[in-house]
């Protein structure tokens, strides 16, 4: 994940790294063989990650300004996503085996649950972009095809963007300003399933499809009035990254 000049990932042997685009500098904060470091994401000086393999998933940020590793106290967090001083998650509850979408303060050290009231079967690819929210997944037994949706912290509405239009799902979905950008799959002209990018705008809410064949597109990212995305056209084995 990327923030600024900084941008941050782990690798499976157990280690967190982070590199400064400004210093040109690459620089461990976490190792240990026997805990995998897992859905780090950067924002200003603090970086939110899960440390999994003892026992249960537990969830801990790191401040840059002090150096230091915090632990939040919370479990069972996955796919997190920090915003100024909050880290937003999926919590998986191993009673009910359902998730839902929880929050941690970091100022108040507070913890809230369910901010949408909702348990799930399935979640993904959770993404923040100031007081919105999206994510996809399966509200099964509701429906058996992923659904798409926004939530907006400041008056507590959730939004039906898209429901996928197959079982297999979306392929990535992503935000920024008043735009949602995602992938779903769809039977193209040669009746062949391909996925393609689609733009929904949330002022309007109207969405139209930006990507054809050949080839599928996927993984898509939005960034100001920029679209990134994965491309299959040269065949599955020569990947590209394209801009729209």
């Amino acid at each position: 994940e990327i923030d600024k000049d900084k941008i941050v990932w782990s690798e499976k042997k157990g280690s967190l790294k982070i590199y400064d685009f400004t210093t040109k500098k690459s620089t461990e904060i976490y190792y240990d063989s026997l805990i995998e470091p897992r859905y780090p994401d950067i924002f200003g000086n603090k970086i939110a990650y899960t440390k999994y393999g003892d026992t249960i998933d537990k969830l801990f940020y790191f401040d840059l300004a002090t150096n230091k590793h915090y632990d939040t106290g919370v479990q069972f967090a996955n796919w997190n996503q920090i915003y100024n001083d909050k880290i937003f998650y999926f919590a998986y509850n191993p009673t009910t085996k359902l998730y839902t979408i929880d929050s941690y303060d970091i100022v108040k050290n507070k913890e809230t649950k369910k901010l949408d009231g909702v348990e799930r079967f399935r979640i993904f690819e959770l993404q923040v972009y100031e007081n919105k929210i999206i994510w996809n997944g399966y509200d099964y037994p509701h429906s058996l095809n992923p659904r798409l949706y926004m939530y907006d912290l400041n008056n507590g509405v959730r939004t039906l963007i898209a429901i996928a239009n197959t079982i297999y799902g979306f392929n990535g979905n992503s935000i920024y300003g008043d735009k949602i950008v995602y992938s779903d799959i769809r039977f193209d002209e040669d009746n062949i399933h391909r996925y393609h990018v689609y733009l929904y705008d949330i002022s309007t809410k109207t969405k139209r499809r930006i990507t054809n064949p050949p080839g599928s597109q996927y993984s898509p990212i939005i960034y100001k009035d920029k679209i990134f995305y994965t491309d299959t056209r040269e065949g599955n084995s020569n990947t590209d990254i394209y801009m729209y």
